[in-house]
């Protein structure tokens, strides 16, 4: 326990480095990303960053931003802010350029190359038509002879072949040297905006261009991941582009000036233990909507559908961490009574499949569960949502967004988007053995 507790100190005190700002980048039918920002880590502390340093555009949001996208804690790409605005609800929003990883490294090689093809400084294949024989000659025997025969020796001839020597050089060599000084100059205007911010905490500034790409971390082409099946893999580079520009895509952000490199919280594994895992969340998560459905109306959830299982590392110990969403349609009355008859209950291995929905029912329902795997094979739930179309003012659903790396310790968090009659709220939860531990929920007043 004094271990849990110390490594825990250890964690916050890493995270007291801030700011760290935590941001989403959807894209939508047509038109540039747009960055909505969530929250900013400062001092160890969560704030919302759609109002943090506000003056009158959020801190999170000024121009010039970088964000890092990810997907499943792993670098996909980044996106500069380029303008931010306010939506008609009042909410701030900002427009980006996004750059994948692989257009960053295409954007790198040119660059690489571009000064070896440009080394032929070699117009002289101008003068190799003969003027070229005649100027290298005297070119480098008048570089050391200058030094050496000008104050030793002062025969008649040599004084000819000094004065063009001294002369031609010394205003040759002053030109080259004013461009050469001049080019620094217009490479270190860029770095002005970064003093100006000097004076309140700064997050990731700039343009992430060939040049700059290099410096800023995490800011490598992304790995491929490991054979698993496609649902759960890590992004490869190949899925990158279209992960990211698919219309209605949202993804995580992260901006952070000094934040460590991200690395994937996703899950590799095998066909036989996702479906095993699957099928498993399936029946708890069936169970947990029955017993939502009883305590409030009396009315039977029909068979699961549009089912999403999305399997995490979190910490990096190889203990999955599972979450799944569904909806299901009340099913008809005769069906319900037919299931309470037979006595089925997906509580166990032996279940009953479950009755198919009816396209007349009135109701919907939502299930969100989140649970992991222990060291015997079992599942245990962390949380679970469950609501119908009819309470979502007490009960609000919840959309797993994804896990991100919100604090900057190295080990994940979920980020959940909570959605109720009146609004959304975006809701981080940190996973412990047992359960969710909420870490921020922009809904709440005081974080």
């Amino acid at each position: 326990m004094a271990l849990a507790v110390g490594a825990l100190a250890q964690r916050t005190t890493r995270r007291n480095k801030g700011p760290r700002a935590l941001a989403l980048v959807e894209w939508p039918a047509s038109g540039s990303p747009r960055v909505i920002p969530v929250t900013i880590l400062v001092d160890g502390r969560y704030y919302d960053a759609s109002i943090y340093k506000a003056d009158p555009v959020p801190m999170a949001l000024e121009p010039g931003n970088v964000y890092e996208v990810e997907q499943s804690g792993e670098s996909i790409g980044m996106a500069t802010l380029t303008t931010a605005r306010q939506a008609k609800n009042g909410a701030w929003l900002a427009d980006a350029r996004f750059q994948t990883n692989e257009q960053l490294a295409a954007a790198r090689r040119p660059r690489d190359t571009a000064p070896k093809a440009s080394a032929p400084e070699d117009p002289p294949k101008l003068r190799r038509g003969g003027a070229k024989t005649s100027e290298s000659a005297p070119q480098p025997q008048s570089a050391p002879e200058p030094k050496s025969p000008p104050r030793e020796s002062g025969p008649d001839e040599p004084p000819v072949l000094r004065k063009p020597a001294s002369q031609a050089p010394t205003p040759e060599m002053k030109q080259p040297s004013e461009p050469a000084s001049s080019a620094p100059s217009a490479t270190s205007t860029p770095a002005s905006p970064k003093q100006e911010d000097s004076d309140h905490p700064v997050l990731r500034r700039g343009r992430p261009t060939a040049e700059q790409a290099e410096n800023l971390p995490g800011a490598v082409e992304a790995k491929a991941s490991p054979k698993a099946p496609s649902a759960v893999a890590a992004p490869s580079t190949a899925a990158s582009k279209a992960a990211a520009t698919g219309a209605g895509r949202v993804l995580t952000a992260i901006s952070d000036a000094a934040g460590p490199e991200p690395h994937s919280f996703a899950l590799p594994w095998k066909l036989e233990d996702q479906e095993k895992l699957r099928n498993a969340m399936m029946r708890m998560a069936s169970v947990a909507l029955e017993d939502y459905a009883r305590a409030h109306g009396g009315l039977h959830p029909g068979k699961l559908q549009d089912v999403q299982v999305r399997a995490f590392d979190l910490a990096g110990r190889n203990e999955p961490q599972i979450a799944l969403m569904a909806r299901a349609l009340e099913a008809p009355a005769a069906t319900a009574s037919t299931r309470r008859a037979s006595g089925a209950r997906p509580n166990g291995k032996s279940a009953a499949p479950a009755p198919a929905p009816s396209t007349s029912a009135g109701l919907t329902f939502w299930i969100t569960l989140a649970a992991r795997e222990d060291y015997n094979g079992e599942l245990r739930k962390l949380k679970a949502w469950a609501t119908d179309s009819k309470h979502l003012d007490a009960f609000p659903r919840a959309e797993l967004i994804d896990a991100v790396d919100a604090d900057g310790d190295g080990r994940g968090e979920l980020l959940f988007r909570e959605i109720s009659d009146i609004g959304q709220s975006f809701v981080l939860y940190r996973a412990t053995p047992d359960t969710l531990t909420q870490l921020y929920n922009s809904a709440e007043l005081e974080h």
